[in-house]
């Protein structure tokens, strides 16, 4: 998959976890059954990658106070040729702050 990540205002990151094999019914994976498999500070430009086929789960922080808060995190309209447009907002800010838009690959 390709993927473009970009944040509007303040200091975000973003974490792709990929769900991790099981052996013998244990994960191992040491985040509930995901790996870690890419991380990006996201900035006003936006920045583009790409990540081998799979199951991910991505996860976006921002930075308040100095401390990391996850966000919420909101589907938007997709158009043709989108998997998946994803908004990150705080509770304080409804807004799309941040956002993760994937196509294939």
């Amino acid at each position: 998959m390709r993927y473009e990540v970009s944040s509007r205002v303040g200091t975000w990151q973003i974490f792709f976890m990929q769900l991790a094999s099981f052996n013998g019914g244990e994960s191992r994976g040491s985040h509930d059954g995901f790996t870690i498999v890419q991380s990006r500070e996201l900035t006003r430009t936006p920045q583009s990658g790409t990540l081998p086929s799979g199951q991910y789960f991505a996860v976006a922080l921002y930075q308040k106070g100095g401390v990391w808060i996850c966000a919420y995190g909101d589907e938007d309209d997709r158009k043709p040729g989108i998997i998946s447009n994803l908004c990150y907002s705080t509770a304080s800010n409804p807004d799309c702050l941040a956002s993760l838009l994937v196509k294939p690959q």
